[in-house]
C-alpha cells in the first residue's frame, strides 16, 4: 500500500495554483476544497493500493469531470462522456486526480511548445520556487509531449502523473525535469480513452518522483482490458510470466549481462552525457555485472521510419476532427448558409489545428499517397520489423509475441543481454531562448534526441528514464534502461539496482 500523510498531501495541493501560474502546467485543475475533502476521506482508508496519492493526467487522456482538449483549439470545449480505463483504475485504488496537464498539441512535439495555451516551463531549473518571478535565464524547456506531467511531478504538486509515450514523450520530459519516467511494453496498459496520435505506438506511461510510486502505479494499471483491442490478453501475459521465471535473478550480478550499443552513442552526444554512460558502465562492471557490446544496425534508420509511420497514422486518426461530429466548428449553429459549407471542413481544420499538427497531417497524407505508399510507408514498416528482429536477437528473453515455445527457450546465453543502457537525450534540457533560435536556424536539429528514444517505441519495448547525478554537476542526466518486450517487472527491479549505484 502507498500512503501519503494528510499534511504532505495538503502541502502539495497548496502549491498547485502558484506552480501553474509560474510554469503553465495545467489545462484545468479540480477545486482545492474538493481535493481537501478527498484527501481527508481517502487517507482514512488503508485498504486501497494508492490511498491518498495525488496524480495529474495528461490532457489527451479522457476524464469525465473536465474537458479533454489535447491542448488543441479543435477540442477546447470537448468533454468526454466517460473516463479512460487508466483513470478509472487509479481512482478505484484510491488515487486523487488533481487536474489535466499541458502537452504539445495532440502529443506532437518534444518541448511542450506546441500547445494552444502556451509553453510549459521546467521547474527543476528554478532555484527560487517560492518566488512569483521567473528570470529568462532560468527558463528551460520541460521536454514533450508529456512536459506538463513531468513539470507537475518536478514542481512537487503531485506524487505521480500519467503521460503518453509515442516516441519518447514520457522518457524525454522525465530526463529534462529530473524525475522518473516509465514507458511499459506496448499493450501492457490499456489505451481505451486515450486520444489516438499513432495507435501502433501510443503507450500510457508513468512519471513519478521515485521508483516506488512508479512500480505501485504500474501494478495497478498492468491488466488486460477487453475494451482495448491493442491490450495484450491474459494468454500472452501468462506466456511472458513463464518465460521470465526462467531468467536469472537480478541479485545474481555475475549472470546478468548489460548491453551497450555504440549505435546509441554515435550522433550528437555531449561529453558529459557520454561520460555519464561510461561512469554507469564502470560502476555496473565494478559491481559484478557483465558489460556486453551489442550492435543494432537499423538504429540509423529508426527516426525516418518512426516519423513516416507516426505521421501516417496521425493523418488517419485526426481526420475525424471535421467540425461535424464534435470539436471546434467555424459555423455557428442555426446560422449556416450554402456558402459556408463550401469551405467548411477546410476552414474548421485550418483554424482548429496548430501549425505543427497541420504539417504532420500534410506529410502523413504524402506518405500515404498512391505514389509514395510503397516507397515510404511500406519501407518504414520493413525497417520497424528489422529493428525488432535485431532487438530479439540480442536479448536473452524471447519475445513472447514471436514464440510459443516456453520450455525450449534458452535464457542463459552468455553472449545475449538482459538489459541495454543508453542515453535518453544528447544533452540536458535546453534553455527556451536557445531552443527558439535553434528552431529558426536549424529545424532538423530539434529531432536529434529522437534517435535515442524512438527505437524502443518502434519495437514496443519497456524503457525507463532515471535521473543520474554526478558529483560535479548540479542537475542530473537522464539514463535509459531498456528491456525485452514483456520484461517490465525486471526492468523496474534492475532500475532500483542502478539507482543504488548512484548513491556512492
Amino acid at each position: 500500500m502507498l500512503k501519503n500523510s494528510v499534511d504532505s498531501s495538503l502541502v502539495k495541493i497548496g502549491r498547485i495554483h502558484h506552480a501553474h501560474k509560474k510554469y503553465n502546467i495545467f489545462t484545468s485543475t479540480r477545486p482545492i476544497n474538493k481535493l481537501k475533502q478527498q484527501i481527508l476521506s481517502l487517507n482514512k482508508d488503508e485498504s486501497k493500493l494508492l490511498s491518498g496519492s495525488l496524480c495529474s493526467i495528461k490532457d489527451n487522456i479522457a476524464t469525465k469531470q473536465e474537458y479533454t482538449t489535447c491542448s488543441s483549439s479543435s477540442l477546447r470545449d470537448y468533454k468526454s462522456p466517460f473516463s479512460a480505463t487508466v483513470v478509472d483504475l487509479l481512482e478505484k485504488h484510491g488515487s486523487i486526480v488533481i487536474g489535466k496537464t499541458n502537452l504539445d498539441e495532440f502529443g506532437m512535439g518534444a518541448n511542450n511548445s506546441y500547445s494552444h495555451i502556451g509553453q510549459t516551463l521546467n521547474p527543476m531549473y528554478d532555484d527560487n520556487k517560492d518566488s512569483e518571478t521567473f528570470l529568462d535565464a532560468d527558463k528551460y524547456v520541460p521536454g514533450g509531449s508529456s512536459g506538463g506531467s513531468a513539470a507537475a511531478v518536478s514542481a512537487g504538486v503531485c506524487d505521480f502523473a500519467l503521460g503518453t509515450d509515442t516516441g519518447g514523450s514520457v522518457r524525454l520530459p522525465a530526463a529534462y525535469c529530473g524525475v522518473h519516467g516509465f514507458k511499459p511494453s506496448y499493450g501492457r496498459i490499456s489505451r481505451w480513452g486515450v486520444v489516438a496520435y499513432a495507435q501502433s505506438l501510443d503507450t500510457v506511461g508513468i512519471l513519478g518522483s521515485n521508483l516506488e510510486i512508479i512500480k505501485s502505479v504500474y501494478n495497478v494499471l498492468n491488466q488486460y482490458d477487453t475494451k482495448d483491442p491493442t491490450c495484450i490478453d491474459n494468454q500472452v501475459r501468462s506466456r511472458i510470466t513463464a518465460l521470465t521465471e526462467k531468467l536469472t535473478s537480478i541479485d545474481d550480478a555475475k549472470k546478468i549481462n548489460i548491453g551497450i550499443s555504440t549505435d546509441y552513442l554515435a550522433k550528437g552526444v555531449t561529453p558529459d552525457t557520454l561520460a555519464t554512460i561510461e561512469l554507469l558502465a564502470s560502476k555496473l562492471f565494478g559491481s559484478g555485472y557483465n558489460i556486453v557490446p551489442v550492435k543494432l544496425p537499423s538504429l540509423s534508420n529508426a527516426v525516418p521510419a518512426y516519423f513516416t509511420i507516426a505521421y501516417s497514422e496521425a493523418t488517419s486518426n485526426l481526420s475525424r476532427y471535421d467540425g461535424v461530429r464534435y470539436g471546434y466548428s467555424t459555423i455557428e449553429a442555426g446560422k449556416e448558409t450554402t456558402e459556408d459549407y463550401k469551405s467548411f471542413i477546410s476552414k474548421t481544420r485550418s483554424e482548429g489545428f496548430g501549425a505543427e499538427v497541420q504539417k504532420r497531417i500534410l506529410i502523413g497524407n504524402y506518405n500515404l499517397s498512391s505514389e509514395k505508399f510503397q516507397n515510404n510507408y511500406l519501407k518504414a514498416g520493413a525497417v520497424r520489423k528489422k529493428l525488432t528482429a535485431e532487438f530479439n536477437s540480442i536479448f536473452k528473453l524471447p519475445n513472447a509475441l514471436y514464440t510459443l515455445d516456453v520450455q525450449g527457450s534458452d535464457v542463459h546465453s552468455p553472449t545475449k543481454v538482459d538489459f541495454i543502457i543508453a542515453p535518453i537525450s544528447a544533452s540536458r534540457a535546453p534553455k527556451l531562448s536557445d531552443l527558439v533560435e535553434k528552431e529558426k536556424s536549424d529545424p532538423i536539429s530539434t529531432y536529434v534526441n529522437d534517435a535515442f528514444v524512438i527505437p524502443s517505441s518502434l519495437a514496443g519495448l519497456p524503457s525507463i528514464s532515471l535521473p543520474w547525478y554526478s558529483n560535479s554537476e548540479k542537475y542530473p542526466v537522464g539514463i535509459q534502461l531498456i528491456g525485452q518486450y514483456g520484461d517490465d517487472q525486471r526492468v523496474l527491479e534492475f532500475a532500483k539496482r542502478v539507482e543504488e549505484l548512484n548513491s556512492f
